[in-house]
């Protein structure tokens, strides 16, 4: 299987078991028992690593739930990484914004396979809308990612489209040269990335996963190759709306390009977002 392929399977199938865990809990879940629910089923895949490669938070993964009656404060944290921001006992309630994240490691090429987005079934209006407007903006940055395009244009190109519709990344980059990003490389895709270090210890090969990633960021000049996967994943927020995100993964494979999402089981199990799953099932029948 190519590197390209097997990125592709393990993003598809945390976003399969995480589909999993919601249909179990029928809307009737914590943060950390949504999280142990995805992470068990996680673990029991032996063509996995035990935990994700992007620790903090623990194991890799991050539930949120964002709570419509304090203004959706939750959601407007920046990193996944302080202790704040880790799975915790809020419960989900309807009307609530779910955050959701995995980021799990192929055992056999130390290839990632990241998946996440969030997730709004409530009666407002003008968070339906911002949903879909963060999904247009990510999907528009995708499509115009085009082999030779250096990363640092196809970020202008994507804040420029967020700009326009009034929102803003709330990315809070601790390991990128720039201090934000939307999104990365997935190391060892490419050929310039040389061979993947799969014999090394989990610690170390989370630490090489983690120093192995170019960013989608306005300082990166590295061209996209004809053979690259990478991550495209604003978390866009405007003045009363809830910081949304729809992250996909890019893959070019001999100058072909398609994306990997993986949403429409967790938009089934789940329920509503209507307008999304449309766009969704619009893009993926070809419209772009």
């Amino acid at each position: 299987m190519s590197a390209i392929c097997t990125i592709e399977r393990t993003r598809l199938g945390a976003a399969g078991v995480l589909a999993n865990a919601l249909r179990a809990a029928q809307g009737d879940f914590s943060e950390q028992g949504l999280r142990d629910a995805w992470r068990a089923e996680l673990r029991a895949d032996p063509a996995l690593h035990e935990d994700g490669w992007y620790d903090p938070p623990p194991g890799g993964l991050i539930v949120w739930v964002a709570k419509a009656q304090d203004g959706f404060t939750r959601a407007h944290t920046t990193s996944f990484r302080p202790e704040t921001a880790w799975p915790g006992p809020t419960r989900y309630a309807p009307g609530d914004v779910l955050y959701a994240y995995a980021s799990p490691v192929d055992r056999a090429s130390a290839l990632i396979g990241d998946f996440g987005l969030s997730l709004y079934n409530g009666p407002d209006p003008a968070v339906r809308r911002h949903a879909l407007e963060v999904l247009e903006v990510t999907l528009a940055t995708a499509r115009a990612a085009e082999p030779g395009m250096p990363m640092r244009d196809l970020h202008a190109h994507a804040m420029e489209l967020a700009r326009v519709r009034g929102l803003t990344n709330a990315i809070e980059s601790l390991s990128g040269p720039a201090g934000t990003n939307i999104g990365h490389t997935v190391p060892w895709s490419c050929a310039s990335d040389g061979p993947a270090p799969a014999h090394l210890p989990f610690p170390a090969l989370r630490e090489a996963i983690r120093a192995g990633r170019r960013f989608l960021s306005p300082v990166e000049a590295w061209p996209l190759p004809q053979t690259v996967a990478f991550t495209v994943e604003p978390r866009l927020s405007a003045p009363g709306l809830p910081q949304m995100w729809f992250h996909f993964t890019v893959l070019m494979e001999g100058g072909r390009k398609r994306l990997a999402s993986g949403f429409a089981p967790v938009l089934a199990a789940f329920g509503g977002m209507e307008e999304v799953r449309e766009r969704l099932a619009a893009w993926r029948e070809g419209e772009g």
